[in-house]
């Protein structure tokens, strides 16, 4: 005998949310009546969802039946969301998109529940105050690119890849204003179309690719021991040659280590090459130290073993190590 007059074999008879045994055992609503208490909101929602009675068409009270109630004030009962618009009605914005169900609804034609209504590639809300296109037509101006693939800002990037792959503004060709459009940035220089000196050297990413020709992603393009925007705003260095002045000793080495001008050849005025100089007089020049031998162009005896480098050189020892 089948008091319930519910299916054996369907667990949710009235398709409400909620089990029979449920409806029955806890809740005490009618396993066969989706809407028991006929307020508009199915059971299953009642208890779920909104933790309202689905016994009583007025579980607060407020002369207000729950199905006509609005719990997130957005413009749209709580029923409307449950049972057409299949939206959340405890939260405003369903789809977090930026538009309230309510204006998607009555405002817009757009679906409260999908970011993207007419899956252009772009968010309702942004197709609406970033782009003036229409939410829910894909190809607004019908130019047969739907809205997505246009390019606004005509960077060679598309509107929707520059939101959500490359997050750079698809309004403005060149969002970190670096003299590169962003198109460029990705697809030619490898730079980052956010950040105006990719490698942090000192020069924008436009300055390197088309004023100095220096790599923009590689700091120290002439791998001379200075980065390019030192060589150009502190030396006025070559950063495209790694010695500048050609006397025999690279930028770096010049700035760094022996303390000479990388940009004069005679720094000392001395009529001798600052790479032909002898700076600790052990009979190798500092060009030879630093080029050839890798020894300290200011120590004489490198590997103190009581022998100058020059010494070591002409008995054919090694100058760097005391026991060869």
């Amino acid at each position: 005998l089948n008091i319930h007059q519910t299916n054996p074999i369907i667990a949710d008879m009235d398709e409400d949310g909620l089990n029979d045994g449920e409806e029955i055992n806890t809740h005490k609503t009618d396993p066969t009546a989706r809407d028991t208490d006929k307020d508009d909101l199915p059971d299953g929602v009642e208890v779920n969802v909104l933790h309202t009675n689905p016994l009583v068409q007025d579980t607060d009270g407020d002369g207000t039946v729950d199905g006509d109630e609005d719990t997130d004030s957005d413009g749209l009962s709580d029923a409307d969301e449950a049972n057409v618009h299949f939206s959340d009605p405890r939260v405003s914005d369903t789809d977090g998109d930026g538009l309230s169900d309510g204006d998607e609804i009555n405002s817009h034609s757009t679906n409260p529940a999908v970011t993207d209504s007419d899956k252009d590639g772009l968010n309702d809300r942004v197709e609406i105050d970033v782009f003036g296109t229409n939410p829910s037509i894909q190809d607004t101006d019908g130019d047969g690119t739907i809205d997505g693939n246009e390019d606004a800002d005509s960077d060679s990037l598309s509107n929707a890849d520059e939101l959500d792959i490359h997050e750079t503004n698809p309004t403005s060709a060149d969002t970190d204003e670096d003299g590169l459009n962003d198109g460029e940035e990705l697809n030619t220089h490898k730079t980052d179309p956010k950040v105006a000196d990719t490698d942090l050297d000192g020069l924008g990413d436009g300055e390197e690719a088309n004023i100095f020709k220096t790599n923009p992603i590689v700091a120290d393009t002439d791998e001379d021991g200075l980065s390019d925007g030192v060589e150009v705003n502190i030396f006025s260095t070559d950063p495209l040659a790694a010695d500048s002045d050609n006397d025999g000793l690279s930028d770096g080495i010049e700035v760094n280590v022996v303390g000479t001008n990388p940009s004069v050849k005679d720094s000392d005025g001395d009529g001798t090459l600052d790479g032909n100089e002898d700076t600790d007089s052990d009979g190798l020049s500092d060009a030879e130290e630093l080029n050839k031998y890798g020894t300290a162009p200011k120590v004489a005896d490198t590997d103190q073993d009581g022998l100058t480098d020059g010494e070591e050189i002409s008995l054919q020892t090694h100058p760097s190590f005391p026991d060869t």
